[in-house]
């Protein structure tokens, strides 16, 4: 969604009793302010921990409204990073001919597009694509994997830079955006930055609506877009029954032909709407802030088949559509609300099951750390805390989300093989059990979408969200 709801009713939202109460203080303010040529200069001149009597109140009011500015627009999936929020908001209340600050300041979004989607690059090692390997070695056949549902776009290595670029342009064209790549840039980049991963690693890009200030203001949105479009492609993975490592295209996967990647990931790429100009802004954001986590979304040990899912586009629209709902559920519980109640306990609790389940396919060497990833992520899931008789209940509760899947029985079997298989990891450090894992990752996907389709039933008392939506 690109358009913005009007201006009024955005407003109107903002402005409880305390926001107008602290709008009508700072423009009574708007004299002082005027000394102050942006927030920079007041935050340089003057001690806002202990400021002078005419400026007494400004710091805590201003937050005020531009938490509340924040919320708004951040909650509707546009992330505009509060370093320029304040920017707008300072311009606005020093300014004693506005009459609205609030107004005047969506106002200059709008006008200057910003709200509309850009997009982030992020480099992904270990993917295999199979059956592309040989046909893009032998002819000029390009293939990607686009998800417009999910807002993706998915493309193994291209081993050049045209071919990057060629990527990049075709991101640009699938999420309608008008402003074009600016090669000198992301040729720019690529010499002067660690970004080999540019040509040589698969590369996804992720539909997003953001304008940020600083390199790092926005990055726990990324981060969470990141995680839920990661866990569409492993769940595609999971999904792919009766595809086996030993058939023929899978000697053509991308994953052992013409492949060369680096994991000398140390940056990613994110292009904004430009506020001037008809090009893109390209950033090249250092992966300084937590490495660990962005590291580890960079791993996608998967085989994925085209041919496969150009047949079963409802199935992967109807993940990407539940997916986008935890997406936006976890945002506005989680990272802009409080946490409490029984929905936000439910989509805290279905966005860390997705963490584990992420987790089941990596491997650093040892099965028996996905078997237990796999095993948390089920009971993460179903689960409202740690008590006796955990294994009976989630048993009870996989059964009760796979109701009527096909192949239920052979899912609930695989689950219970898994809970042999981690009691014996946990408790004897490994397993005799000969478990298949994917499976395992399967039932995972049927039973998130059993527990996703009831979502709206959550009653609003309950401190077991989960068992109560599927009757338990």
């Amino acid at each position: 969604m690109n358009k913005l709801p009007t201006i009024a009713k955005i407003r109107q939202e903002i402005e409880t009793t305390e926001v107008a109460r602290s709008v009508n203080f700072l423009k009574s303010k708007s004299g002082e302010l005027g000394k102050f040529e942006d927030v920079e200069d007041l935050v340089f001149q003057v001690d806002l921990d202990n400021p002078p009597t005419q400026l007494r109140g400004v710091d805590f009011n201003f937050r005020r409204v531009r938490t509340a500015l924040a919320k708004a627009l951040w909650s509707r999936g546009l992330f505009i990073g509060l370093s320029v929020l304040d920017d707008l908001l300072f311009a606005a209340f020093r300014d004693s001919t506005i009459s609205d600050p609030i107004t005047h300041a969506l106002a200059v979004i709008k006008t200057n597009a910003v709200h509309k989607p850009g997009f982030v690059l992020y480099p992904i090692h270990s993917l295999g694509v199979n059956g592309v390997g040989f046909l893009e070695f032998f002819t000029k056949s390009t293939v990607q994997l686009v998800i417009p549902s999910a807002g993706l776009l998915l493309r193994p290595q291209t081993n050049s830079m045209d071919g990057s670029l060629q990527f990049l342009e075709a991101a640009r064209e699938a999420f309608s955006i008008s402003p074009t790549i600016s090669r000198d840039s992301v040729e720019h980049y690529h010499r002067s930055r660690s970004t080999k991963w540019l040509i040589h690693n698969p590369l996804l890009a992720v539909r997003v609506r953001m304008f940020s200030g600083t390199y790092y203001e926005n990055q726990q949105f990324l981060v969470i877009k990141l995680k839920i479009a990661t866990s569409i492609l492993f769940m595609m993975a999971a999904l792919q029954r009766g595809f086996s490592p030993g058939r023929p295209d899978v000697w053509g996967s991308t994953r052992r032909v013409n492949n060369f990647q680096t994991l000398d990931i140390h940056h990613y790429m994110v292009f904004e709407r430009p506020v001037r100009g008809g090009r893109l802004n390209t950033k090249c954001i250092p992966m300084n802030v937590r490495p660990g986590e962005l590291s580890d979304l960079s791993a996608l040990p998967i085989d994925l088949a085209p041919k496969l899912w150009s047949r079963r586009t409802l199935l992967v629209n109807e993940l990407a559509r539940h997916l986008a709902q935890i997406e936006t559920g976890y945002m506005e519980l989680h990272v802009l609300g409080n946490g409490k109640g029984a929905r936000a306990k439910a989509f805290a609790k279905i966005f860390s099951g997705l963490t584990y389940f992420r987790r089941s396919f990596k491997s650093r060497g040892d099965a028996s750390e996905q078997v237990v990833n796999l095993a948390i992520a089920f009971e993460v899931l179903l689960t409202p805390k740690y008590a006796r008789g955990v294994g009976e209940r989630v048993e009870r509760r996989i059964r009760l989300a796979l109701k009527g899947i096909k192949g239920s029985r052979h899912l609930q079997a695989a689950t219970r093989d898994l809970y042999r298989a981690r009691s014996e990891v946990v408790h004897e450090g490994s397993t005799s059990v000969v478990y298949d894992l994917s499976s395992g990752q399967e039932a995972f996907v049927y039973v998130f979408l059993g527990v996703a389709r009831k979502l709206g039933k959550i009653p609003a008392n309950t401190g077991d969200p989960i068992g109560a939506i599927l009757g338990d």
